[in-house]
């Protein structure tokens, strides 16, 4: 072997100079903090990015490149802070598709391509379930407790004015209710009080269909928020987790028979919308 090539084998085996990182197919310690320290700031100059990895400037410039072409780096993008564009909401919503029509599914999957508030969207093949994550100003302008939509639904001819401003306000807002609102209208339109009560799969079909706007889940976290505000407004707790549900929702206002009309819950208005217009 001559001089020359125990030169060209000592540079090549030598991370700190190697001219083709990765050699091998794989990615070594160098590579691998490169791609760490890209992530956390992209805007790194080559001198910093060096210094952190513990490498020279110029070996560090050839890896970064060779991890470019070779496809491990993509692009660089920044990172916008949601809150200071308005975009104070953050949820992941599931759309369920027709399992057994394809074309169905291609035409709901362009929509969801097409809609600028999904950043996300991942189909889950069994189920036939689109699980969508979406970013917006607010889910909703308002929230309705569970006596607007009992109006709605009422055939009782002594409720027929609340019945039409019960329909014409879900008809024209965008609104937001909760699993506890869905749960309180299925109890009480079942109900043998009432004069024509629902069945329990009348009952259903109209949640079903009301499913297509925002729900909020009734879990730990919103049950721990209900107690603070029944504590601080003195309100009954079922009626706590209504308000907390609809500041959840990311709603101004709430629309109930139930609370005070015109009081303001930290921020939450309420609003009856079947008393007389002044």
């Amino acid at each position: 072997m001559t001089a020359r090539q125990v030169k060209r084998t000592q540079v090549v085996a030598d991370p700190s100079v190697a001219v083709a990182p990765g050699h091998g197919g794989g990615l070594d310690r160098y590579d691998v903090a490169i791609l760490h320290e890209l992530q956390q700031d992209a805007r790194l100059s080559n001198t910093d990015l060096a210094q952190r990895i513990g490498l020279s400037a110029a070996p560090t410039w050839r890896r970064v490149r060779w991890l470019e072409t070779q496809g491990y780096i993509v692009g660089y993008r920044a990172e916008l802070s949601r809150r200071k564009l308005g975009l104070d909401v953050l949820a992941f919503v599931r759309v369920d598709a027709e399992r057994n029509n394809g074309e169905s599914t291609r035409v709901l999957e362009q929509a969801l391509r097409e809609l600028p508030e999904v950043i996300s969207c991942h189909y889950i093949s069994g189920a036939g379930t689109f699980e969508l994550q979406v970013m917006v100003t607010d889910l909703a302008d308002c929230f309705l407790d569970t006596n607007v939509l009992l109006y709605a639904v009422s055939t009782n001819p002594a409720e027929a004015d609340k019945t039409c401003a019960a329909r014409a306000l879900m008809q024209s807002a965008d609104w937001a209710w909760s699993a506890q609102v869905a749960a309180e209208f299925i109890r009480a339109s079942t109900s043998s009080r009432q004069p024509t009560p629902l069945t329990r799969a009348g009952a259903r079909r109209w949640v079903e269909t009301w499913m297509a706007f925002p729900m909020a889940a009734v879990d730990g976290a919103l049950v721990l928020e209900a107690v603070q505000i029944g504590e601080r407004f003195q309100t009954s707790h079922f009626d706590a987790q209504i308000l907390a549900a609809e500041k959840r929702m990311g709603c101004a206002t709430v629309y109930s028979e139930d609370l005070n009309h015109g009081q303001d819950y930290g921020g939450v208005r309420v609003l009856n919308p079947f008393l007389p217009s002044p």
